[in-house]
């Protein structure tokens, strides 16, 4: 930011700062640093695991309650 002086126009910063700001945060949103990439990388991966583990434990132990019911009605028939 250095201020251009010329004889027609009054004193101006030639880098607009708030402009300037708001395209790093654009920029870094587009291409952030290799360590947010990887932080981003491991938190997806957690939460994916996370949320798979937490499906699986839920699916299974309906399973484990449908088995039960069928068994004993299959119990009760014969």
């Amino acid at each position: 930011m250095t201020l251009s002086r010329s004889s027609r126009d009054p004193p101006t910063l030639t880098a607009c700062p708030s402009t300037h700001l708001l395209w790093d945060m654009m920029s870094f949103l587009a291409y952030p640093a290799p360590g947010v990439n990887v932080c981003i990388l491991l938190w997806w991966l957690w939460y994916t695991a996370r949320t798979y583990m937490i499906l699986c434990l839920f699916t299974n132990k309906r399973l484990k309650i449908v088995g039960a019911r069928v068994l004993r009605q299959v119990r009760c028939l014969v």
